[in-house]
């Protein structure tokens, strides 16, 4: 079939006449990866001649002066010719290589059109198919023939862009000018102009090769059951030849002339032989090929790349035994070649063909064919076959239908695949459309030739023509996860589900007037569908309450159709003749159906369905793609039978739709489909006509035809969700509208900002505080953390603030309106605040306090920055509600709820103007309440409804309409928000209040001033500028950070970070950076340890987990070296990284237990080590850590470890207190705090009889810590006296530290030092398993591996020291490693000749055959075993005079040949270790450096690894790419006790025998474990249920990266 963009609304053929002129490529070889693009024959001919006059002047197409043959190769960056002789010296070849086509990126297979000078390869990495020419010459006769003049010409030209995923091989058929390539991952051979010949049971293929006069094909497949196999040139009479004895067939080739076809096998590393039949095997090489890969033939002889070698090596077939080994045809070129594909570059000629009988005096039969569109030679009579473009089905013998009329859509992870239905090969085709990210739903309107699908990835809907052309967004704002879609194609609307937000909406086809159309009621809505002619809307929704439902479709009449037996209903089609709905159940794995009205629910299919997702119905027949096999199916709608497999594998499917172009369904109308029936935005069918509707923000004119803006609307939260309802209401039919702002959960109270258009809420069930402007588009939280019960808000349209009550935290806050400069305006004697209304104009906010105590409510009055706080109404005042100011007249009015009454009162003297605007009548509940020119609107909670009526309390009120579950509203109009006060031209750098001034009677003036201000424990400078606290303690509770200053008159805690994602544990560790003003924290529930800065911004995860075992335990930041230690609870280990994150390595692990003081018994010396809290010295360089009841000090480098108490218990927390010298700790075992000094002495009990202590810090005088049951306490850091609460119980609290600015900011003599790993007393150290370089004495570099007569030593500057100093009483390592762990000495070595040290052995070592003694045999003389056999112990012979002289001598020349042996370990880089590990880099590898872990994890894979290769060893794998591109292994070293630095490794002759394009890499493998229905597989927070191994379906855009 041909590749073709067709414009129109079906696919197009191209002109019949495409093919090329004249004859002549080169003959039978292996294989090319390609496609012919959709060209016209102009195009065709012209591109033909074009690259034939780009030709280097320098290659000729005349033969090669000698009697071999010119060769030509892909050399993945350029194309080569090769022209080779045998030298007169030994007979071997050596040739001489020249570039034909440069500047390629990844070339892997090339052939060429000989007598028209065409060079044409495939690139792998570019998925592209490109020609070129080799000579400039071109005759006037071919010019004529081809329609062109001489300055037509292109440099190169691409041949075929699209759908070319991997290409494994190219010939050309140079009869009929065909190109034939085979293609591994879609596991087809094609033909241009383009058609398919070989799709069914073909796993792999690989190499392939013409025998054009025969017209057979031959091909190698390395799938499964790898094979040799054969067909016609036209596809059909398909046969294996080769099926045992085959492992990783590569190259193949034929010998046209004897009727043989050749191959290499990779594994096997041979090459063989058979006959066009297959009989006739033989072997022909008698040395193994190393690795083989492409293959050409000539004259008896065998041409083949080999990977191995890099090189082309020839191999004489038919020889003698001797001729039988490879001969390497040496270039002498100082640039390693990487040959890949090998061809013979020469004139062709092909015996007589078969059909020369037949058509006598013409070239080919094509010549007398009569074909439509494509010719292919065959080998049955009449030797040619008339084909098709892919999908476009053969009418006759010859002619082709017009188009592809039936077809599926099918969406495909990043791609929109088209399969036709009107041929039995069901291709699918790769549609041309850029940037999908994940397609989930895919929909077609025949009539524009618009495709419509969803992406969930980019979030958004976007459409284009099926020939990728006029791609454009539809939906962009505003989407959070669509995952239906339906076209309405009468009426030209769009209908989408978004399961983020919980909706359904309707636009047009363009994306323009979007309108929410269903919102309530629904929890995951998937699937939608409709029926235009009916006017219904179906949809399935797999919430917890699964069900299917209807509408109409204008949303109204809705009805549940299914809901009972029901789970996961992932896809619905319509059967719009008969009335029938289907679905599919991923839960039940079953395929239903029913009548519209839910009736007659019966079974479809029930058997082998394990995970159905997309849902399809066209003509007779049900579609649907399933997850765990990896298939699109059919069966017979009626009937369930006539089940088959349209596609397998397909992996990664998503939604399809059925399309027919011959559906008369399309041409129906109903009265939308004329002038959109004469609305201004919106037409809607319904059963009983159409209705016009508005977008969201308008209101149906009195015409009910036209849209407008109404001036005022009251907006009200409810269920959820953001009503409005217009004030001047021209049109009844609606009484409400919905305002489409997103990620809403539970919205509660509301207020505005005119000037930006904005609208502020607070939401209950997230605890943040959002904004979006009032269209629904950019919605953000500016408060997300640090809120328990936010009940009431309100905007500060002139100072630019928004102010806050919370009940749970009993506080009032401010911030810009941005969330930024949050501060605490009131929070003593502040119970239970509920409702705030502001007087901007007059510096004064109002608040009603609940207080649920025994204290009465009431309403009082502040500044509004907390100041000049007095009572505004404190007697017979039930809770109130509602509050709102009318500005005009100066009165405050509110919801009694208790009294069940509405009250006002004059803002100037409230007490001598209270009176009831509304008393209580029969179920009269007032609850929220707004005010707008004469009227006032409340919501009943009794009445379900909301009333209007005068403020003047005369009128009876009037019921607006239904509307139940108001939590709040308020009116929005630009009239509403006017006034000035100072902040309007003030600068102030973080907050401005204006605030009454200073007068005996502040409340009574209109008279304010600006004063600026600083959020909560900063200060204000003189100079206007907000300063931080110096010190402060830092302490978590739940899921928040909060910052502690006492002695102040501020509130003393204030939230600096949170996180909404952390509902039930706690932050379980904290640390600070004071330069960056950047928070650490280790999140528990990911395991992983989190940076971000102060106040929330820039979340980043510094540390993931690698596997399930990764649990940090606690952190501590050095802010002098700007380090970050950290313990690892599951690896037992000290850690240490740089503070973005980069592992650096272990201070201290479970492979460095070597103490090297007394302070150890025998029995802590093998103790098992087990580091969890930390307290960091950074100015003594010093570590402490909590060890299994011990406490210990270490180095920061990991020496000097000492104990510093062994007889804790339960040790919960640790403490330093740098300004006295002392560390504090907390035992949860016997419930006290202890203290002593740095070094462990003067121990003593602090604090005595505790409850349940956790965490601890000093600060100051005292000693914080954590009570589980009461909260925060401190007593007297001294005595232990004064023993207060300084904050209640906090639920869920964890961690306290303690921080004081002013130490990041000392100098210290490291700072001018740039250390790579640490820098301790002013000299760089290293790490675990890292020592110094030479050269610069700062930069660390992994140990070299220690030779087999030396002992490693596991850090200090020492690296190897001789093996005899090992365990000989004296201690050589730095770390002391090398005497520890001895067993005891029995015997001791005599020193003799020019020993300087004894050596320890044990009984076991004497007479065991072996040489321990270092020089010398001594433990093997007769003397030594006879006394080791008696068991008495020998002693070395002491030192003679002689020998006590040379010891001095001796020790300064083997220091001299150590540092020697030292200097020249570590002078050549550790690549050239890499290089000698990795004999087999391959072609063009060119590693300069040592990858670490950081930088491997880049790597792309396609096989679930963490690490992986080029696009090239992507796709071609199990030919035997560079094993160091596609097999190694990377271990990840986390939590370890080795450094974190780690190497390619392993290496492997030739790759694994299944590939990672194959179906055993695939990453959606996963699907079938049943994840959830989100589309991404982390917590999201705009879903309900976002987390694995519930009772959900999995997700419909798995994230696989």
């Amino acid at each position: 079939m041909f590749r073709i963009n067709s414009p129109n609304n079906v696919i197009r053929r191209p002109p019949s006449s495409y093919v090329w002129v004249g004859g002549g490529c080169g003959g039978g070889r292996r294989s090319w990866s390609g496609i012919w693009n959709t060209l016209s024959r102009t195009k065709l001919l012209i591109f033909s001649f074009l690259l034939l006059y780009q030709v280097p002047s320098s290659v000729e197409k005349s033969s090669n002066p000698s009697s071999q043959p010119t060769l030509m190769f892909a050399n993945r960056q350029d194309i080569r010719l090769l022209d080779y002789y045998f030298t007169r010296q030994n007979g071997n070849p050596r040739g001489n290589t020249s570039i034909v086509v440069s500047d390629l990126i990844e070339a892997t297979a090339v052939d060429i059109h000989y007598e028209y000078g065409l060079v044409c390869w495939s690139d792998i990495e570019e998925e592209k198919i490109k020609c070129s020419s080799f000579n400039h010459s071109i005759t006037s006769e071919i010019a004529s023939k081809l329609n062109l003049n001489n300055s037509q010409f292109y440099d190169q030209i691409t041949v075929v862009d699209d759908a070319l995923p991997a290409p494994e091989d190219l010939v050309c058929d140079f009869i009929t000018s065909k190109l034939y390539w085979s293609d591994s991952e879609n596991n087809r051979i094609e033909v241009v102009s383009i058609k398919v010949l070989v799709w069914d049971d073909i796993d792999q293929p690989r190499g392939l090769a013409l025998a054009i006069h025969v017209g057979l094909m031959f091909w190698s497949d390395w799938g499964e059951n790898p094979k040799i196999e054969r067909a016609g040139m036209d596809g059909r009479e398909r046969k294996i030849i080769v099926d045992k004895h085959i492992f990783w067939p590569n190259g193949v080739t034929v010998d046209m002339e004897h009727n043989h076809v050749y191959w290499v096998d990779a594994k096997l590393q041979l090459a063989a032989r058979v006959d066009f039949d297959g009989l006739s095997r033989k072997k022909l090489n008698q040395a193994d090929l190393l690795h083989p890969f492409a293959l050409a033939y000539h004259n008896n002889n065998l041409y083949y790349s080999d990977w191995s070698t890099s090189n082309i090596h020839i191999l004489k077939i038919d020889g003698k035994d001797k001729d039988k080994d490879p001969k390497t045809i040496s270039t002498g070129s100082k640039q390693k070649l990487q040959p890949m594909d090998v061809i013979i570059f020469e004139e062709q000629t092909i015996p007589t063909p078969i059909w020369s009988y037949k058509y006598p005096g013409k070239n080919n039969p094509c010549e007398v064919g009569r074909c439509s569109d494509l010719c292919l030679l065959s080998n049955l009579d009449p030797f040619y076959t008339c084909a098709c473009p892919i999908g476009i089905k053969l009418l006759n013998g010859s002619q082709c239908d017009s188009a592809v009329i039936n077809f599926l859509l099918v969406a495909k992870g990043n791609g929109i695949r088209r399969i036709s239905l009107d041929t039995e090969d069901y291709t699918d085709v790769v549609l041309n459309i850029s940037g999908i990210k994940h397609v989930l739903a895919v929909d077609y309107h025949v009539k524009s030739g618009f495709m419509f699908w969803t992406d969930d990835e980019a979030t958004g809907i976007r459409r284009a023509k099926l020939d990728g052309s006029q791609q454009q967004d539809v939906v962009k704002e505003e989407i959070v996860h669509p995952d239906g879609l339906a076209v309405d194609w009468v009426a030209e609307n769009l209908y989408w589900t978004d399961a983020g937000t919980d909706r359904i909406e309707v636009s047009r086809l363009d994306g323009k007037n979007r309108k929410v159309l269903i919102s309530r009621g629904l929890q995951e809505p998937r699937a939608i569908s409709v029926d235009p002619i009916k006017g219904f809307l179906f949809w399935s929704d797999w919430g917890k309450k699964a069900s299917i439902e209807r509408s109409y479709l204008d949303g109204s009449s809705r009805l549940v159709l299914v809901d009972q037996d029901i789970y996961w209903p992932n896809g619905i089609a319509l059967d719009l003749q008969e009335g029938k709905i289907y679905w599919s159940d991923a839960k039940t794995d079953k395929i239903e159906m029913a009548n519209y009205d839910g009736s007659d629910r019966r079974e479809l299919i029930t058997d082998d369905l394990p995970h159905i997702f997309g849902f399809a119905l066209l003509g007779d027949y049900v579609y649907w793609t399933d997850w765990q096999r990896r298939t699109i199916e059919r069966a017979n709608k009626r009937t369930g039978n006539e089940r088959m497999t349209i596609k397998d594998p397909f992996t990664d499917p998503m939604g399809l739709i059925g399309v027919s172009a011959d559906d008369k369904s399309h041409n129906l109308t109903n009265s939308c489909s004329k002038a959109n029936g004469g609305c201004k935005h919106l037409c809607l069918y319904k059963p009983s006509g159409a209705v016009c509707a508005c977008a969201s923000g308008y209101e149906l004119a009195s015409d009910n035809q036209s849209c407008l803006v109404p001036d005022a609307f009251l907006v009200f939260s409810r269920d959820g969700e953001i009503h409005r309802l217009s004030l001047n209401r021209t049109n009844s039919n609606n009484f409400d509208d919905i305002v489409p702002v997103s990620k809403v959960k539970a919205a509660g109270a509301l207020d505005f900002d005119t000037i930006e258009n904005r609208i502020y809420w607070s939401d209950s069930k997230v605890k943040a505080i959002s904004r979006a402007y009032m269209n629904g588009s950019e919605t953000e939280r500016i408060i997300e953390f640090g809120l328990v019960h936010p009940e009431g808000i309100a905007v500060d349209w002139l100072s630019r603030n928004i102010y806050w009550s919370d009940m749970g935290r009993h506080r009032i806050e401010v911030a810009k309106l941005t969330g930024a400069h949050r501060r605490t305006i009131l929070w003593s004697d502040i119970e239970s605040p509920r409702s705030i209304a502001l007087h901007p104009s007059k510096g004064l906010i109002y608040f009603a306090l609940w207080r649920l105590s025994n204290s009465n409510p009431s309403i009082e009055r502040a500044a509004l920055d907390g100041s000049r706080r007095t009572s505004f109404i404190d007697r017979d005042i039930g809770r109130a509600h509602g509050l709102t100011i009318d500005l005009e007249e100066s009165y405050m009015y509110w919801a009694d709820i208790d009294s069940m009454i509405i009250e006002k009162a004059s803002l100037e003297d409230p007490s001598n103007t209270r009176q009831v605007v509304q008393r209580s009548r029969e179920r009269f509940q007032p609850s929220s309440l707004a005010q707008y020119q004469d009227y006032i609107y409340w919501s009943d909670i009794n009445t379900q409804s909301i009333l209007r009526a005068n403020k003047s309390g005369d009128a009876h009120p009037v019921t607006l309409g239904p509307a139940s579950n108001i939590v709040d509203m308020a009116i929005y109009h630009n009239l509403k928000q006017q006034g000035w006060n100072p902040c309007s031209t003030e600068s102030c750098s973080h907050l401005c209040f204006s605030v009454p001034v200073d007068r005996k009677d502040p409340f009574s003036s209109n008279n304010v001033k600006a004063k600026c201000g600083c959020p909560t424990h900063y200060t204000l400078s003189p100079d206007g500028n907000c300063t931080p606290p110096q010190e402060f303690l830092l302490f978590s509770a739940g899921a928040s950070i909060s910052r502690l200053v006492f002695d102040t008159t501020e509130c003393p805690d204030a939230v600096v970070l949170g996180s909404q994602q952390q509902k039930h544990r706690g932050i379980s560790a904290v640390s600070w950076d004071s330069r960056s003003r950047n928070l650490f924290w280790i999140d528990p529930k990911s395991n992983t340890i989190k940076r971000a800065v102060e106040n929330g911004g820039g979340t980043t995860s510094l540390l993931n987990s690698v596997d399930e075992n990764f649990k940090p335990f606690d952190i501590a930041f050095d802010e002098v070296r700007l380090l970050l230690f950290w313990t690892c609870e599951s690896y037992n280990s000290i850690n240490v990284s740089d503070a973005t994150g980069r592992n650096i390595g272990s201070v201290l692990s479970s492979a460095s237990l070597y103490p090297t003081n007394n302070n150890y018994s025998p029995e802590d010396k093998y103790a098992s080590l087990r580091p969890r809290h930390l307290a960091l010295n950074t100015f003594k360089s010093h570590l402490y850590f909590s060890n299994d009841g011990r406490i210990e000090r270490i180095r920061l480098d990991g020496m000097e470890r000492v104990v510093i108490s062994s007889s804790g218990s339960t040790i919960s927390g640790l403490a330093i207190d740098l300004v006295e010298g002392m560390l504090y700790w907390t035992d949860a075992g016997p419930k006290r705090i202890e203290t002593s000094d740095l070094d462990g002495k003067n121990r003593k009990v602090l604090v005595a009889g505790l409850d349940s202590p956790s965490s601890i810090a000093v600060m100051g005088r005292y000693v914080y810590w954590i009570e589980e049951r009461s909260g925060v306490e401190r007593v007297e850091k001294w005595t232990g006296d004064e023993r207060q609460r300084v904050l209640p119980r906090i639920e869920n609290a964890k961690y306290i530290t303690f921080v004081n600015e002013s130490h990041s900011k000392m100098a210290d003599q490291c700072r001018s030092l740039h250390c790579s790993h640490v820098c301790i007393g002013g000299e760089c150290s290293c790490f675990e398993g890292f020592a110094l370089s030479f050269e610069d004495q700062q930069t660390c570099i992994p140990r070299s591996p220690c030779v087999s007569h030396e002992f490693s030593c596991i850090r200090g500057r020492v690296g190897c020291i001789p093996l005899p100093l090992r365990c000989d009483g004296k201690v050589d390592c730095a770390d002391g490693s090398d005497e520890a762990e001895c067993e005891p000495c029995d015997f001791t070595c005599p020193c003799e000749g020019t020993c300087f040290r004894t050596k320890c052995i044990t009984r076991s070592q004497m007479c065991d055959g072996k040489e321990d003694c270092f020089g010398s045999a001594w433990d093997e003389s007769e003397q030594a075993c006879s006394k080791a056999a008696t068991q008495t112990p020998i002693r070395a012979t002491p030192l003679t005079p002689v020998t006590t002289i040379l010891v001095p001598v001796l020790i300064f020349i083997i220091a001299i040949l150590g540092a020697l042996y030292w200097w020249y370990t570590r002078k050549g880089p550790a690549v050239n270790q890499l290089e000698e590990a990795n004999p087999l880099n391959h072609p063009g590898t060119n590693m300069t450096t040592v990858p670490t872990i950081d930088t491997l994890r880049q790597f792309p894979s396609t096989n679930g690894s963490s690490f992986g290769s080029s696009p090239y060893c992507e796709l071609l794998v199990p030919h035997g790419p560079n094993p160091s591109l596609c097999s190694d292994e990377v271990r990840s070293f986390c939590c370890h006790g080795n450094y974190a630095v780690s190497y390619y490794s392993r290496m492997e002759p030739v790759p694994p025998p299944t590939p990672c394009s194959t179906d055993v890499c695939d990453n959606s493998d996963i699907y079938a474990f049943a994840p959830p229905p989100s589309p991404h597989t982390s917590s999201s927070p705009h879903s309900t249920i976002r987390s694995f191994g519930g009772a959900y379906p999995p997700p419909p855009s798995p994230n696989l990266t």
